[in-house]
Order: C-alpha cells, then structure tokens, then sequence
C-alpha cells in the first residue's frame, strides 16, 4: 500500500454498534490503513474539550465513515445538536469522502415512508449536496443481522 489512509469511524455511542465498529476498524487496520476510533486510539478527553477534540480528529482523516442505526448520539446544549451530526458537518464541508451506512430499516423508514412528508428536504439534499461526494448504502448484511441481534 503506497500511503495508508487515515478514516475516522462515527456513529451514535450506541451498544449495538460496538461490534461494528470494532470489525470495522481491525479491517481497516488489516489493510495498513490508520482508522481513527474514539474507544479505540483517541479520547476520553475532559467533556469541555470533547466535541472540539473529536472534530479535530475528524479534520485529520482522509476519509469519514457515518454509520447510522436508532440513536441519534449525544446532545450537546451548547452546540445545539449531537456529536456525531456535528463531526458530519465537518467533514462534509470539509471536503472529505464520506460513506455513509444506514440499518436498513432506518433506511426503509425514511426513503420508503418520511420522504413523502418532507418533499422539499429531497429536493434540497439533491442540490445542496456534491453526490459523488458521499456515498449512502444501507448497512452490510453481515453487520445488520449483527445489530439487530444485538438488540
């Protein structure tokens, strides 16, 4: 491998990822890429500094991965939303490549039922958002039949 990548791994602090997460980062490890891992390899860090701390990291990486299952991750009052939305935003404008994984029933949930109610939030995602930017596929099997299991 000629240059390793550097890819940070974010989702909602949620149990039933924590495996996911885990295999994610050891096969990323494998392939001599440095994945980028809060309970990993960064953190804990007082909780005044964490949300800076962890947006750090994410402008460190070349790559972010977004995994999103039935927990939106936590609150932060002074920031107005969740750590995990706020390391997407960075990355999105920071540029980075982004994938994100979606458990299909989240999935199912939004573009098969919310998509409806929300016809203007489809438009906007469609023209606001470079596409080939960030890539959105729904969770592997063999991660999603863990998560649910999981449960």
């Amino acid at each position: 491998m000629a240059n390793p990548a550097k890819i940070f791994i974010s989702s909602a602090a949620q149990e039933s990822l924590s495996t996911i997460r885990h295999e994610l980062f050891n096969a990323l490890e494998t392939m001599g890429h440095k994945p980028l891992m809060y309970e990993k390899n960064f953190g804990p860090w007082p909780a005044n500094q964490l949300v800076e701390k962890c947006l750090e990291k994410v402008e460190e990486s070349d790559i972010f991965i977004l995994i999103i299952s039935y927990q939106a991750g936590n609150y932060s009052e002074y920031y107005k939303a969740t750590v995990t939305h706020l390391e997407f935003q960075r990355a999105y404008t920071s540029g980075k490549y982004t994938m994100v994984f979606v458990e299909d029933p989240i999935y199912n949930l939004f573009w098969n039922e919310l998509k409806e109610q929300f016809p203007d939030l489809s438009l906007s995602l469609k023209k606001n958002m470079d596409v080939t930017q960030i890539l959105t596929k729904k969770l592997p099997k063999r991660f999603g039949s863990r998560i649910r299991k999981n449960k």
